[in-house]
């Protein structure tokens, strides 16, 4: 449960304050998630110091912070190359001029939301079993979301419903539940 936190509370921290330290990012969220998992796994705290004696589990979240943190980040510098990989695949090179002025009156789909409801639906449909699944697809979906064009009226539910699923199943595998297949 702790390292959910670390990971949710890192991607939390990563998104709103984009130029804050990871360092301090790392000890916020490791901080959290370790008092989260002592709360949770019913520990008490004697005294005025806590003695945790999971040093294991501090070092594991430390790495899964700051592989959150890089992953972002990384995220980040790649959303220019994203789109320039967009406007390549949605090029209208072979069409007449007539067929593109009545294509540009539809509204368009990003590619990158296609993909990331399909992760998320993934993410819903395997997160129960395999945190790791909605974990990336969540990553994924808040990380292209700013991909969308509207000058084109690109529609931006896809990418919603993705961070959705993504979340969803993330939720299922935190409280323990799975799907009944009948």
């Amino acid at each position: 449960m702790g390292t959910i936190v670390v990971f949710i509370i890192s991607l939390i921290l990563s998104f709103r304050f984009k130029k804050l330290n990871a360092i301090l990012i790392v000890a916020i969220s490791v901080a959290v998630g370790t008092i989260s998992s002592i709360v949770m796994d019913g520990s008490q705290i004697e005294g005025v110091g806590i003695t945790l004696g999971r040093e294991q589990d501090i070092i594991f979240n430390s790495l899964i912070s700051l592989c959150t943190i890089v992953i972002i980040r990384l995220g980040f510098k790649m959303r220019k190359k994203l789109k320039k990989i967009e406007k390549v695949f949605s090029s209208n090179e072979d069409l007449t001029e007539e067929e593109i002025e009545v294509l540009e009156k539809y509204p368009s789909e990003n590619m990158f939301g296609i993909l990331a409801l399909v992760f998320g639906g993934a993410g819903f449909a395997f997160g129960p079993q395999f945190i790791v699944i909605p974990l990336v697809a969540l990553v994924f979906g808040l990380v292209t979301l700013e991909t969308i064009d509207k000058d084109r009226d690109e529609n931006p539910w896809t990418f919603y419903l993705g961070i959705l699923f993504s979340l969803y199943g993330v939720v299922l595998n935190i409280m323990g539940y799975t799907h009944m297949i009948t």
